[in-house]
């Protein structure tokens, strides 16, 4: 049984070799290496050069093999299509982690917590949700603090201008006086981000949002019943294309934000960024 997988295998592999032209100027003759190189083609144009050259080196990289992968899926060598969604959340993952949580990092040391008199029980939960957010800041920026998950990104989003966790910190106060000089309307952009990862994606019977669909790609057990060539259609049309463009919307931010820490006003690049959104 396992020697005829094997074979199969092997010989489908032998028809990509025969059958995949890959880009024209193309002069290796390595199969792996033709793919990953129409994959680079594809999302830099499909992101746009000015956003493909600026979404960090590993992410880039998770791109190509969500392309490498998902082409080998559709010519039956490989079986497991939550690899693609799990590679392409990862880089949302990355990339949002990279425009409002490393940027801030010695902003999240210094700042100072002071627990508000609650009104209410509601006001109450609503203190600790964003106390655990706090923490979770605090503990990310320690030396040897570990980035945050999505789910933990989604609501640093949501706290990033909310009333009351500015009655408990001045963090964001803080971050927002100084990142605001570079790009005035970078906190409505952080409040559109945090919509758009809790916005739900739809297939037939199901919807997951991009954490959620995160979570359920990372753990087999959790992935037998979910539709992945829907969820990893939406979530490539979801960073790349209008109205959402999430990787160009990430991208600006952290653009922005580095603005923001060198005391300048945002650069041509960035502008340009901001205008095609």
């Amino acid at each position: 049984m396992v020697e005829r997988e094997l074979g199969e295998r092997k010989e489908r592999l032998a028809a990509i070799r025969r059958d995949f032209k890959g880009p024209e100027y193309d002069p290796s003759a390595h199969l792996i290496a033709r793919i990953r190189i129409a994959g680079e083609r594809f999302w830099s144009e499909y992101l746009t050069a000015e956003v493909w050259t600026k979404v960090d080196r590993q992410s880039s990289s998770e791109l190509v093999d969500a392309f490498s992968t998902e082409y080998l899926l559709k010519q039956e060598v490989l079986s497991t299509w939550s690899t693609v969604a799990l590679a392409l959340c990862k880089v949302v993952e990355r990339e949002t982690a990279r425009a409002i949580c490393t940027p801030w990092k010695e902003h999240f040391q210094r700042a100072a917590w002071k627990t508000p008199q609650a009104e209410s029980e509601t006001a109450r939960k609503r203190i600790e949700s964003r106390l655990m957010t706090f923490k979770t800041l605090q503990s990310c920026s320690s030396d040897n603090g570990h980035s945050p998950t999505l789910g933990q990104l989604v609501f640093i989003a949501k706290f990033w201008n909310d009333p009351m966790m500015d009655r408990c910190t001045d963090l964001f106060k803080n971050i927002r006086s100084r990142v605001n000089r570079a790009s005035p309307d970078f906190s409505d952009r952080v409040a559109k981000l945090a919509r758009v990862l809790e916005q739900p994606l739809k297939t037939d019977g199901a919807a997951l949002t991009i954490p959620e669909v995160r979570n359920r790609s990372a753990h087999p057990r959790e992935d037998e019943d979910v539709d992945w060539t829907s969820f990893i259609d939406q979530i490539r049309e979801t960073l790349g294309k209008p109205p959402v463009e999430l990787l160009k919307l990430v991208v600006h931010l952290t653009v922005a934000g580095k603005s923001a820490q060198q005391g300048a006003a945002p650069d041509a690049d960035s502008a340009a960024l901001h205008q095609r959104q």
